[in-house]
Order: structure tokens, then C-alpha cells, then sequence
């Protein structure tokens, strides 16, 4: 669900609100299922598991690069 070029204001609301409920129900799952105090990595790749499931587009962690006291 790629915002389209040209949508209105309350269309793009609409679409972004559809994804926001994907992914907030995938995580929700993922939480359900495996339950707290895991590690992260766990948890990450259960999410994408389930974001692919879903058929939500996502990329793991990527490297960025950060600029630290010079």
C-alpha cells in the first residue's frame, strides 16, 4: 500500500492508518505468541516472519551511519 503520487491529504491519512494497523497487529502477535523478556533478535525475527506472513514490506536492521565526536 505505497502512497500514490497525487492522493489527498485524508487518502494518504486512510493508507497510512491501514498500514499502522498491520504492523501494530503483527507485533501484537509476535508479543502474544513468544510473550516478554526475550531477547531482541528474537522478538525481530519472529516480527519479520509475521510481517512477511502479512505480506507488509520490511528490511531488518540496517547499518546507518552515525557521526560521534568527529
Amino acid at each position: 500500500m505505497p502512497l500514490e503520487k497525487g492522493e489527498n491529504t485524508n487518502a494518504k491519512y486512510q493508507r497510512a492508518n491501514a498500514w499502522s494497523n498491520l504492523v501494530i497487529g503483527a507485533a501484537i502477535e509476535v508479543h502474544t505468541l513468544k510473550g516478554p523478556g526475550l531477547i531482541e533478535r528474537i522478538y525481530e525475527r519472529s516480527l519479520v516472519r509475521d510481517f512477511d506472513l502479512r505480506r507488509i514490506p520490511a528490511l531488518r536492521q540496517l547499518d546507518v551511519k552515525v557521526e560521534y565526536k568527529g
